[in-house]
Formats: C-alpha cells, structure tokens, sequence
C-alpha cells in the first residue's frame, strides 16, 4: 500500500539505467490519487491555448483531477479561468463542453 508521494520516489539511476515508469503506475488507483493530490491539483496545468477563446465571450470547459472549471475571455480581452460548479447547488454552472 502507498501511503505518501515518497513512495513514488526511486533512487537517482545512470543513464543506460533509465526506463521510465514501472508498468504497474499506469494502472493504479492509488498512484493516481497521489498525483492528483500532489501533482495536478497544486501546479498550474495547461489547459489550452489563448487562441481556443480568441472572441470576448469565448469560453471553454473542463475537467481536470475531479475539478470542474471554465476559462472564458471577458469583454476587457483577458482570459480568465474558475471552478464551473454553482456553489449552492453543486452543479455546472455551464453544462456543454
């Protein structure tokens, strides 16, 4: 059983030692909780590109580690991103992709 995201942490290896991740990680459901936790949800993720919102009003969807959100280009031209969830209600603010 894992139980931290030092568990994830091999000893430094040379070169003609590398590679890459044991099989076994891209399976795991505990291993994915901890990247969530300790990786997607902590650091900026990109999300998209500037250009997928060229118009004010321009928006898009997604989900990301169980979290909902939106990015949207305002009337003032800059681009900002929020949690697409209504926050009494629990539901998607806005429901298409």
């Amino acid at each position: 059983m894992l139980t931290g995201a030092n568990d994830l942490v091999q000893p430094r290896l040379n070169d003609n030692e590398r590679s890459g991740l044991p099989g076994w990680t891209y399976f795991n459901a505990e291993a994915l909780a901890l990247e969530k936790e300790h990786l997607f949800r902590r650091h900026w993720q990109l999300l998209g590109h500037v250009n997928d919102i060229p118009a004010p009003g321009d928006y898009f969807t997604f989900d990301i580690a169980g979290e909902r959100a939106i990015a949207v280009r305002g009337k003032d031209g800059q681009v900002r991103c929020f949690h697409n969830v209504c926050r009494h209600r629990g539901s998607r603010v806005v429901a298409d992709e």
